[in-house]
């Protein structure tokens, strides 16, 4: 995805996460997206959600221009 890190957490106990927190890191697929002030926002996906997000990229360049770089362009 555009302007996406792709992220896993190999021991997510290291970080002093919770038991739902380090099953959600084992279940679930971690991307960052950028967000205001040159932060970074972590975002949690299912893999039905990641499957879809892969499919709508496979198919953008049918209806959204390549400079545009927002994933639900307008």
């Amino acid at each position: 995805m555009h302007g996406c890190k792709l992220g896993t957490v190999n021991n997510a106990d290291e970080f002093g996460l919770s038991m739902f927190e380090q099953h959600l890191y084992k279940t679930h697929h971690r991307i960052v997206i950028p967000g205001k002030h040159d932060r970074h926002v972590p975002v949690i996906l299912t893999d039905f959600m990641q499957e879809a997000l892969q499919c709508l990229l496979r198919h953008r360049g049918q209806f959204v221009e390549e400079p545009n770089p927002y994933m639900f362009a307008v």
